[in-house]
């Protein structure tokens, strides 16, 4: 589907959901767009239903992240993180790690917000802030850091899925779920599975 309603020249940096709505952040003129109940389009075009600029510090975001709640922006420019509320609200900011020098995308915890991950497009590394959802001020070094596999030279964002239960519709009580071939390949899998959980066993055969 078409976004509507961004500015002539718009340059998309980032894009998050809270699994009903999805907001767009716009680095030509430093807003978050905001489009209701968009999660769910397959098709056509929406207008953005709200946007917000963020503060003039925040002059070179970079990505965001939500939780339907509070949205987080990571800046490129000076290595912060900003927390506004999902109107717009400034609610804080903190310095991230020294060494995490070109932070290209943000990510949180759906399932329990509370840390932070930033990736880097320099050191090719994933950067995570322990307990650092909460924060508003100050700075935090990085808890752990993982390095990206080898191929993966031009990051510009990162996720962490919900857990499976909230992507996974369960089947109906009919379906055989777990085919013997399944069983025989992988006799840890449970009856109880659902048929996702299942298939790396048979990809790999």
């Amino acid at each position: 589907w078409s976004a509507g309603g961004l500015p002539s020249g718009a340059s998309l940096n980032g894009v998050t959901t809270d699994g009903t709505n999805i907001w767009l952040l716009d680095a030509t003129t430093n807003k978050i767009f905001e489009y209701a109940g968009a999660a769910s389009r397959l098709s056509g075009s929406q207008n953005a239903s709200s946007n917000f600029k963020v503060t003039r510090a925040d002059s070179f975001p970079s990505n965001l992240v939500t939780d339907g709640k509070s949205m987080w922006v990571v800046d490129g420019g000076n290595g912060k993180v900003y927390k506004y509320t999902v109107s717009g609200t400034l609610l804080g900011s903190w310095a991230t790690d020294p060494a995490n020098v070109d932070p290209v995308g943000i990510t949180i915890d759906p399932n329990n917000v509370s840390d932070i991950w930033i990736v880097d497009g320099y050191t090719l590394k994933v950067y995570d802030y322990t307990a650092a959802a909460s924060r508003t001020s100050g700075k935090q070094n990085a808890s752990a850091t993982f390095a990206l596999a080898p191929g993966d030279t031009g990051p510009v964002g990162i996720a962490d899925p919900p857990p499976a239960s909230m992507l996974v519709t369960p089947a109906a009580p009919s379906l055989a779920l777990t085919p013997p071939s399944i069983k025989a390949v992988n006799p840890a899998v449970s009856s109880a599975m659902p048929i996702a959980a299942a298939l790396p066993s048979m990809a790999n055969r």
